[in-house]
């Protein structure tokens, strides 16, 4: 689905999003200006690993920011493209508004969980990679068994 090097980089996305979350939970939900700042350097961090990647597919697909993804859409349906001939950007956009819903309601309603939607993201991202290079390993293998390769 995606070059091993995305996958190396969505794990190195995961391991600033740990940090983030290990200091969040340690720290509490009352933070000092210092510690929003480390925090906030933390998610800069690990979503510009995110962006970096997604660049590598090109497209405008940017997973990160609402408004580059809600621009790359507009400009698609602007310049004549249908809906249905651009299928990522808008279930990209419907994943931003999620996301940034859930998480405005969990830091709100429940801040200690909030880095847990970001950690949910990239741990399925990083199973779906893992599954997927499974799966193209299982049919390699069977196919050189087979002597069809």
């Amino acid at each position: 689905v995606w070059p091993s090097a995305i996958t190396r980089a969505l794990a190195v996305e995961a391991l600033a999003l740990v940090v983030y979350a290990t200091c969040w939970w340690t720290i509490g939900v009352n933070h000092s200006v210092y510690a929003k700042a480390a925090l906030l350097g933390l998610g800069a961090i690990a979503l510009g690993i995110q962006s970096a990647s997604m660049q590598r597919f090109g497209a405008g697909l940017n997973t990160t920011f609402l408004s580059g993804s809600l621009t790359a859409l507009v400009g698609w349906v602007a310049t004549g493209h249908r809906l249905r001939d651009i299928p990522h950007h808008p279930l990209v956009l419907a994943g931003l508004l999620f996301g940034a819903i859930s998480g405005a309601l969990l830091a709100l309603h429940a801040p200690t969980f909030a880095p847990v939607i970001q950690l949910l993201a990239v741990t399925a991202a990083l199973c779906a990679a893992g599954w997927q290079a499974y799966a193209w390993r299982r049919i390699s293998k069977d196919k050189r068994a087979s002597g069809a390769v």
